[in-house]
């Protein structure tokens, strides 16, 4: 699990995260507002929104509330490895938040975790 994982808000543009999506290699970034994770936005969803590379290349304003998933399939930090792999694989997502009892984000669980067992 990254206990510190990359986050954006519902207000920032698309062309951000396409831009966090290059430079660090993740897919998949929570939406937080509040502390509170509120969605998931992916490249996935990006690609479906259609108009990434217009908006990429002419800086609109399109924004990640716009094309976010929503509501949030997460997990929490004491379920196990056998949860969040069956829950990935049902919705055929990539990452996980990991939300505690007081609906913080306290981190991230992807696939390369699982593969490897590591959970918090």
């Amino acid at each position: 699990m990254s206990r510190e994982p990359v986050t954006c808000t519902p207000d920032e543009p698309i062309h951000r995260i396409y831009s966090l999506i290059v430079t660090s290699g993740f897919t998949a970034f929570p939406v937080v507002q509040k502390n509170e994770a509120i969605g998931v936005v992916s490249r996935r969803d990006l690609l479906r929104a259609g108009s990434v590379r217009i908006s990429v290349k002419n800086q609109a304003d399109t924004t990640v509330e716009r094309v976010m998933t929503t509501p949030v399939i997460s997990v929490a930090p004491d379920d196990t490895i056998a949860t969040a792999s069956r829950l990935m694989v049902e919705h055929d997502i990539s990452m996980l938040p990991v939300i505690d009892e007081k609906k913080r984000l306290v981190g991230v669980i992807d696939r390369h975790d699982v593969l490897s067992g590591r959970l918090p």
